[in-house]
């Protein structure tokens, strides 16, 4: 980050406990944590959701995967349970270092299960 002229000297440890604890919850991606650094070396005083919400938190999420079935609906309906592979690679081509892929499956296979049923 100080490579790239991001002011890392403001950082404090809690900045860092703060991406660990994100990450070790499951409510980041590790492949996020540069990015949330980056945000609170530009913004010391940055609250945990912020952080989330600048990276693209699970409100986001959610409305992307009830978006993604409805568009796909008729792909869903055919494909029943199998449709998840496919569905999955579109949501983590948007949200792949925002939120941990575990997350993202959780969320998609219960989406599926509630349009099937």
């Amino acid at each position: 980050l100080r490579k790239e002229g991001v002011k890392v000297e403001r950082m404090r440890e809690e900045h860092f406990r703060l991406v660990l604890d994100l990450i070790a919850e499951g409510r980041m991606a590790k492949e996020g944590a540069e990015e949330a650094l980056r945000i609170l070396a530009e913004n010391p005083m940055a609250s945990e959701s912020e952080v989330l919400e600048r990276l693209g938190g699970s409100e986001d999420l959610d409305s992307f995967i009830r978006r993604l079935i409805e568009e796909k609906a008729d792909f869903v309906r055919e494909r029943g349970e199998a449709a998840f592979k496919p569905l999955m690679g579109i949501v983590m081509k948007e949200f792949r270092g925002k939120i941990d892929g575990r997350v993202v499956a959780q969320k998609l296979r219960e989406a599926i299960e509630d349009f099937l049923s």
